[in-house]
């Protein structure tokens, strides 16, 4: 069964860390579904519910049970999404990916009924949507290429710094030896700003631990885009620029939280016996974004927090890859849409607006 399951979930009370919510499916009886979850401490994981015992693993998850960098926070409205596709289930919060797993080990098929499941928990849900995956990838992504045709060069065009960009043996180069911040751009109208923009990064040189790189997005002009950006030594920032005046989030502009890379975590340069590929994730919902490194969450900022606010044209704009005093090799350039409504796949629906008990369908259980 191909579907995607949404849902927007609020959590009003927890009992300790290790409590979690996830979504279920394939579900036959209380004794046997499949579920997806995920601790209010952050551990994400995939497991099934047999007749004869508890949970247990996928044997080909790969990332049950794992630390997944993301942590909830009571009373904030949070969007789930459950995909399961030809086999694999994939589980996903405010479009972030949390965890996935081949549903090979199951003991049964995809088929079967959804819900909601959690332990130490009280929350609330609101807009549930059950839709087909039918085309899913064609309609979720906005552009993506793995560079392997030298000519979507045309696609990308230099900002701040010229003779920046190039596409050679499979990867975008992104050669900016200056110490002026610059962005290679995809220079296509994407017609929206709710997206995730996510590419893998490898650092070939750089001329200090003050330079740095990260993601360009909501760009419409050179004096209006945001962007994100950690540096080489591990610290990190938001940024906006606007005419007639410039704000930085690390200065007086965009307030950030979370933004440090630290440890093992801090930035390796590639070599041709060493390789460190760094997974970059920008998510822009509405005036709220957030920013990902090989999955974990390393900063979060908002375009209400300067005074004054920033205004709404930095709600849509174009991407690209952002950095000063670097040379990169990207691969794996992916812009997808945060929205997967989808109307015409739509096979349920409900907002909850007008039941006063459970709607049709509804019931609670206790699987144990």
């Amino acid at each position: 069964m191909n579907t995607l399951v949404q849902a927007d979930v609020t959590i009003t009370y927890k009992k300790a860390d290790n409590a979690y919510l996830g979504m279920l499916f394939g579900y036959q009886n209380d004794g046997n579904f499949d579920y997806m979850w995920i601790r209010y401490n952050g551990e994400g994981g995939i497991e099934e519910k047999r007749s004869y015992g508890s949970g247990i693993e996928f044997p080909n998850s790969g990332i049950t049970k794992s630390k997944t960098g993301f942590s909830f926070e009571l009373n904030k409205t949070y969007t789930l999404t459950l995909i399961c596709q030809d086999e694999k289930a994939s589980f996903f919060i405010d479009g972030m990916l949390i965890s996935e797993g081949e549903l090979e080990g199951s003991v049964r098929n995809s088929l079967g009924k959804i819900g909601f499941i959690a332990k130490g928990m009280t929350y609330t849900i609101d807009d549930v949507i059950v839709r087909t995956t039918d085309d899913i990838v064609e309609n979720d992504v906005l552009y993506s290429t793995d560079f392997s045709d030298d000519a979507v060069i045309s696609d990308w065009t230099d900002v701040a710094v010229k003779n920046m960009t190039s596409v050679k043996d499979g990867v975008l180069i992104h050669n900016n030896t200056s110490t002026t911040w610059a962005t290679s751009l995809l220079n296509k109208d994407l017609g929206t700003g709710d997206y995730i923009v996510q590419a893998d990064v490898r650092v070939l040189s750089y001329l200090d631990t003050n330079c740095g790189f990260g993601l360009t997005f909501r760009f419409g002009n050179e004096n209006q885009f945001l962007a994100t950006a950690i540096r080489m030594k591990g610290d990190g920032w938001a940024e906006a620029e606007t005419a007639p005046y410039n704000v930085s989030g690390h200065e007086k502009g965009i307030t950030v939280s979370g933004f440090s890379v630290s440890g093992d975590d801090k930035f390796k340069k590639s070599t041709d016996e060493e390789s460190y590929v760094y997974t970059i994730t920008a998510v822009c919902k509405g005036r709220e974004f957030y920013y990902y490194i090989n999955g974990k969450l390393v900063g979060t900022a908002s375009l209400d927090k300067p005074s004054p606010a920033l205004g709404d044209e930095f709600l849509t704009g174009k991407v690209g890859i952002y950095s000063k005093g670097m040379t990169l090799e990207v691969d794996n350039f992916v812009v997808r849409k945060l929205d997967n409504t989808y109307s015409d796949y739509i096979v349920y629906e409900e907002n909850f607006d007008s039941y006063a008990a459970l709607p049709d369908g509804w019931k609670t259980t206790s699987p144990g």
